[in-house]
């Protein structure tokens, strides 16, 4: 019928064997809604349960919320610095990946490297937008920002290339792809995440922190 929503919960009746029974309506009959739709809609509605009384918003409640915040901002925030970190300490380290004894052609290939970064970040936000409407929003920004550690752990062993070659550029370059996947994801799934935790009155708040350590990260690895 028109008046139904597309998704709802009925609760069992008293003494039913099963706790919560959740079916869907799409173009034909009832049937159940798929595990990984049920787990993003609880954890939405768990991050945005309010429990007001007498006008006062309850301890829980704004601990919920602060901790939603922190989950799909701080994330980001890591990701932006690791990013920048490259672009931040590529003067001084060119020299020791990149053949030659030209040092503008050295801070060259470094900054082809760092756009590169920028190349993969669609096709980074396609996948990851896929896990997370396939996984959960937050099982995909913990591989995200376990992905942009990983790169920038590649980075900080990857020898010299006066000691393995050409090896070292395409180590450095592979580490920059990896980063450029892992930002893109972070970026669209963690935008994503606080818009649907937020409340309908705050949206615009909440949604606000991912621009806030997006520029904070950016500062920070200036600094």
């Amino acid at each position: 019928p028109a008046f139904l929503p597309s998704s709802f919960t009925r609760a069992p009746h008293p003494g039913s064997q099963s706790t919560r029974i959740r079916w869907r309506f799409a173009r034909g009959p009832w049937r159940p809604l798929p595990r990984h739709q049920l787990e993003n809609s609880v954890q939405s509605s768990a991050a945005v349960n309010t429990t007001e009384q007498d006008g006062e918003l309850h301890f829980d409640d704004v601990r919920r919320r602060v901790g939603a915040i922190f989950v799909g901002s701080i994330g980001n925030l890591v990701e932006w610095y690791d990013f920048y970190a490259y672009s931040a300490f590529a003067l001084y380290f060119a020299s020791a990946f990149f053949p030659g004894s030209d040092p503008v052609v050295q801070q060259l290939n470094a900054a082809i490297l760092f756009a590169i970064g920028f190349i993969v970040r669609p096709v980074g936000g396609w996948l990851f937008g896929h896990l997370a409407d396939s996984q959960g929003r937050r099982k995909a920004l913990m591989i995200s920002v376990l992905l942009m550690c990983f790169g920038s752990l590649m980075i900080a062993v990857t020898p010299s290339y006066a000691s393995i070659g050409l090896a070292a550029p395409v180590m450095l370059g592979l580490a920059r792809l990896l980063q450029g996947l892992s930002l893109g994801g972070e970026d669209g799934t963690s935008a994503t995440y606080l818009t649907e935790v937020a409340d309908e009155k705050n949206r615009g708040f909440y949604s606000s922190f991912q621009y806030v350590t997006l520029i904070g990260g950016q500062l920070t690895a200036l600094l």
